[in-house]
């Protein structure tokens, strides 16, 4: 039988529902109608990459932690604005505020033109 190497799977998380920093999914917690042990099993980590989560990755992936305040900004925004606005103020505020690695030219020109 020929050798694999182990596989790892990671989901990021930036959903508003929790707060750890990470916890472990199952593949079987989504099967309908289980009885008895799953004949396939996935083993999931999932970071919760929300602002003022998993400060290591954070400090280690420019690209992620702009992306979280890029998200938290939207979340902020939209509890005042419609989300069409709260996206383009988030947009504007990254681009003043933030060293933004993650948004070429080319995803503002396309924020404004929606």
């Amino acid at each position: 039988m020929q050798k694999l190497p182990a596989p790892n799977f990671i989901v990021f998380y930036n959903g508003s529902e929790r707060e750890e920093d990470c916890w472990t999914n199952y593949l079987s917690e989504s099967y309908e109608n289980l009885a008895g042990e799953p004949n396939l099993e996935l083993k999931v980590l999932t970071l919760n990459i929300n602002e003022g989560h998993n400060p290591e990755l954070m400090e280690q992936c420019q690209i992620l932690r702009e992306y979280a305040q890029y998200v938290a900004k939207v979340r902020e925004n939209a509890r005042e604005a419609d989300l069409d606005t709260a996206v383009e103020q988030a947009v504007s505020w990254l681009s003043m505020n933030v060293f933004v690695t993650i948004f070429s030219p080319n995803f503002f020109m396309q924020i404004n033109r929606r």
